[in-house]
């Protein structure tokens, strides 16, 4: 694998990802960033499939039944830097890995042999390091701003030196106003 995607990986990697299995009912916790504020907010549902590992590219899939019966899914990164806590409130031994015919039995979803089990994996450090990554986007943001206003402080210089240099050309020798496109008196 390439070198630079393993440096990327661990850098971003979390100590503690969640490892909920499909039958967990669990409750994730996840930041969510509305204008300039941020809160934190609670997901419960049962665990309906888990894909690709715990590796960056995993993640696993919840299911709840919202108001009205209406069902609700929502698929989470195992790695997403937003989720700061998930936690395992029951757990059920299904005999199936995708308990996705739990979508046709509606809001009667009983699984077999459920048991309460109060796991958590928290990630402490995720208000750290999304304020690093939030730190580094505004310093990149500032060194695009300064480049540009370099930039454009430079065309404005080159602007000045070819106009001055275009007066000068267009200056008449003999014209008595000095002027370019000026008339000389009438008679």
């Amino acid at each position: 694998m390439d070198q630079r995607i393993l440096q990327f990986e661990t850098k971003f990697r979390k100590k503690n990802p969640p490892l909920p299995r499909p039958g967990d009912t669990v409750r994730v916790h996840q930041l969510v960033f509305e204008g300039g504020k941020e809160r934190v907010q609670a997901f419960e549902g049962v665990v309906i499939a888990r894909k690709h590992g715990a590796g960056m590219s995993g993640s696993f899939a919840v299911r709840k039944i919202g108001a009205d019966g209406i069902a609700i899914e929502r698929t989470f990164p195992i790695q997403l830097p937003t989720i700061v806590k998930v936690e395992r409130l029951k757990t059920a031994k299904p005999r199936r890995a995708k308990l996705y015919y739990l979508r046709e039995l509606g809001g009667s979803m009983k699984l077999r042999g459920e048991k309460r089990d109060k796991t958590v994996w928290e990630e402490p450090i995720a208000r750290e390091e999304l304020e690093k990554i939030k730190k580094e986007q505004e310093e990149t943001a500032k060194r695009r701003e300064q480049a540009a206003a370099a930039k454009q402080e430079e065309l404005e210089k080159k602007f000045a030196q070819a106009k001055a240099a275009h007066d000068e050309t267009a200056k008449p020798a003999g014209s008595p106003g000095g002027e370019p496109g000026s008339q000389p008196a009438a008679k």
